[in-house]
């Protein structure tokens, strides 16, 4: 009927209902974490929601015992281009500016050093409203400073030069009077800056002239020196450049000899020229080839003329000279025509004889000076260094001249990059506490400690709370949980009574079995647990009593050997008991003791010295197939699973495993170690049991529904139940075995 029931259930829904002995499907992350807060929220949500209104109320008393705060505003423009029509030297001073990505201005006002000004310009340090006057003075001065310091607020405006500098003061005539003298203060210390670098780099100029100075006043002293123990004269020219250079009176006249010689040789070729012409026009035949020889000439001298006129003014002097070389050749055409060739032909020999004998003077008067100046060039090196020197010197000291005329002039103007867009107004209005603001950060602030103080108790107090986090952290099936007993009696007391809670909770684990394996109810089940003391037997107990009111045949075998749970009665037949079975002393049915509760129990029958040895004897799953077959189920009662082998040894014979959990006492790793050691041994884990579980104190909870029904229309059906096992045990006579009442409670 088992098998049946089970295979309804398998055929019905394509599977087992759970997956024993391994983990369910995992949830999704963000569910899991989501279920988790929402449990965290339940479980701990009267602490929570009076932290919360804890905050609230401190975001309201902040709000009414705060002072209120004042904050005045002042707006600035920083223009690096105010002063561009100066340029200093060859390079303009004309930049861009974005108040956003330089933030050197913003550093600025951020200093101490203004906030200084700024106490200095508007006498803080003896102002009683802002310090205390019993200080000293340099203290007072400290304290007015931290306090500008630590209230500026600068924030440039994007894309643009303007900088709001604010400050904050519980005064708001104090908090207008500090903006406004921050702008102040700052547009002045700008310019205290500029006139401070202007004049030391006027001073460092003036040394630097002054140094320039002596040295070329030096080499000019060395240069006059050597002029006159030389006997030189020179003579200081101007370069077409502006620049002037000094010469020697023989290299003057030796230029401008060279100059008169060039000229007298001009004037004696034209001359030349004009006698031959007049020599060749004095006669016959050949005087017409004269005059038509100066007509030709006359021709070329026009066309170049008129070629000249076209690229040049009037004034230019070979278009002057040619127009007079037109005029006197026209001249002597008329007088070759006029017949006064003779006077003419010895006026222009004369005027050529004294012409080459001018050229002739002037060059043996340039020949004698030439030999002078190369004498004197030979002998004067030195003079050609001292002249070089005293030129670089001159060029320098000029360029530095020039330079501290221009830092002069650029020291003396007083406008700055810096003006004042917005002046700060007295504020009527306090910027904060803002009520609205304080409740609602009191709010949120509290909810989250709360909510973060409460998720993080429960991440380091990480146990097995209820049913739920099997399934969540162990990815194990959980079968229910046992509620603590809360009647006056034992657990036994309870679990006798067929309308105690803790029998409906294990007759609802029992019903839950019949569905753990494929054939339905294992017929071998162990129960245990990962330490002591979790209620392991008190469940073995109360499931053996479940199955036996169903009416099925129950052995319950009180499997630790360590720490026996069950006794024998006093005038009990039976004296052998698990121990003497694993050691071939007795045979099953020799140790079995039939209870008037139904239930057929084989106790321990003592502590060995030695159990892990027994249970690896062969005997174990001999003995368990035997119990099988002589009963519906046999039952397990095993030793705990921590630092033993006793209980996965004997959970690898057995069809399946309850694993037994006190609730708030085991942590979550110790309870996967035992999981992951049972199942080493090839245990099949079919889930997990919830024991000592107060179900008031987790409000989220699909397990806390049973318990609150009203038990009167189960008691009919559990009363034949009780009926019928008592009637069936009864042809035993059967003797007594129940779980010591002081054990796992």
């Amino acid at each position: 009927m088992v098998g049946n029931e089970a295979k309804m259930a398998t055929d019905a829904h394509g599977e087992l209902p759970y997956s024993p002995g391994g983990p369910t499907p995992a949830r999704s992350e963000q569910l899991t974490i989501l279920f988790q807060a929402y449990r965290t929220l339940l479980r701990h949500k009267w602490v929570i929601v009076g932290i919360t209104l804890a905050g609230v109320l401190l975001g309201l008393a902040a709000t009414l015992l705060i002072p209120p705060t004042y904050r005045a505003q002042i707006r600035l423009e920083i223009d690096p281009n105010a002063n561009s029509d100066i340029e200093v030297g060859d390079a303009s001073r004309r930049e861009r500016f974005d108040a956003e990505s330089d933030l050197t201005p913003v550093g600025l006002l951020q200093a101490r050093s203004l906030s200084e000004r700024v106490v200095r310009s508007l006498n803080l340090a003896n102002d009683p409203q802002v310090v205390d006057q019993q200080l000293p003075r340099d203290v007072r001065v400290k304290a007015a400073t931290n306090m500008v310091t630590s209230s500026i607020d600068v924030q440039p405006i994007r894309l643009s030069r303007l900088i709001d500098v604010a400050y904050s003061s519980n005064d708001p005539e104090l908090a207008a009077k500090i903006a406004n003298s921050i702008g102040e203060q700052f547009i002045q210390a700008k310019l205290d800056r500029g006139y401070e670098q202007t004049a030391f780099a006027r001073d460092f100029l003036q040394q630097r002239l002054d140094s320039t100075r002596r040295t070329l006043e030096d080499s000019e002293r060395a240069l006059v020196e050597f002029e006159r123990n030389r006997g030189m004269v020179t003579v200081q020219s101007r370069q077409s450049d502006g620049s002037s250079v000094s010469q020697s009176i023989s290299n003057v006249q030796l230029s401008d000899l060279a100059t008169s010689l060039a000229e007298a040789s001009r004037r004696r070729i034209d001359a030349e020229q004009r006698y031959r012409r007049a020599t060749a026009l004095t006669g016959g035949a050949s005087a017409n080839e004269g005059a038509v020889g100066l007509q030709n000439e006359i021709s070329q001298v026009k066309a170049q003329i008129a070629q000249m006129s076209k690229t040049f003014a009037d004034g230019y002097p070979e278009l002057v000279a040619l127009r007079e070389r037109l005029s006197t050749l026209q001249s002597e055409l008329r007088n070759s025509n006029s017949g006064r060739q003779s006077d003419g032909v010895r006026q222009i020999a004369a005027e050529y004889e004294a012409a080459r004998g001018a050229e002739e003077a002037l060059r043996a008067k340039l020949n004698g000076l030439r030999g002078e100046v190369l004498d004197e060039r030979g002998t004067s090196a030195q003079y050609t260094v001292l002249t070089r020197e005293v030129d670089t010197n001159r060029e320098l000291y000029d360029a530095l001249l020039q330079r501290f005329k221009e830092v002069g002039v650029a020291g003396e103007v007083t406008e700055s990059d810096v003006s004042i867009v917005d002046r700060a107004q007295v504020p009527t209005r306090p910027v904060s506490p803002n009520l609205l603001v304080n409740l609602v950060l009191g709010l949120i602030g509290g909810f989250l400690v709360a909510f973060a103080g409460a998720f993080a108790f429960d991440l380091l107090r990480d146990v097995i709370r209820s049913p739920a986090d099997l399934e969540e952290r162990l990815g194990l099936k959980a079968l229910g949980y046992i509620p603590m007993n809360e009647d006056d009696g034992t657990v036994t007391q309870a679990l006798n009574d067929p309308k105690s809670p803790l029998t409906e909770a294990y007759f609802s684990v029992a019903n839950l079995l019949r569905f753990a394996t494929a054939d339905g109810l294992p017929k071998k089940l162990v129960v245990t647990s990962t330490m002591p003391e979790e209620g392991k037997s008190s469940s073995s107990y109360g499931l053996a009593l479940s199955f036996a009111r169903q009416g099925r045949s129950v052995l319950l075998v009180d499997a630790d050997l360590r720490r026996p749970t069950f006794k024998l009665p006093k005038k009990s037949k039976v004296t052998k008991g698990f121990m003497h079975l694993l050691t071939g002393q007795a045979n099953v049915s020799e140790v079995i003791l039939h209870g008037e509760n139904g239930i057929a129990y084989v106790t321990a029958g003592g502590t060995p010295p030695n159990p892990s040895e027994l249970f690896s004897s062969g005997r174990l799953e001999d003995i368990a197939n035997e119990m099988a077959s002589m009963f519906d189920i046999v039952i397990f009662d095993a030793p705990p699973v921590a630092n033993f082998v006793d209980a996965p040894i004997l959970s690898s014979v057995a069809n399946g495993t309850v694993v037994v959990f006190e609730a708030n006492r085991i942590h979550s790793s110790q309870a996967s170690q035992s999981i992951n050691k049972l199942t080493k041994f090839g245990a099949y884990v079919v889930g997990g049991l919830v024991t000592k579980y107060d179900h008031r104190k987790d409000d989220y909870s699909y397990y806390t529904y049973g318990y609150k029904y009203d038990y009167d229309t189960k008691n009919n059906e559990l009363a034949e139940l009780s009926e019928r096992t008592i009637t069936i045990h009864d042809q035993g006579k059967a003797g007594n075995a129940a779980p010591e009442s002081g054990k796992e409670s």
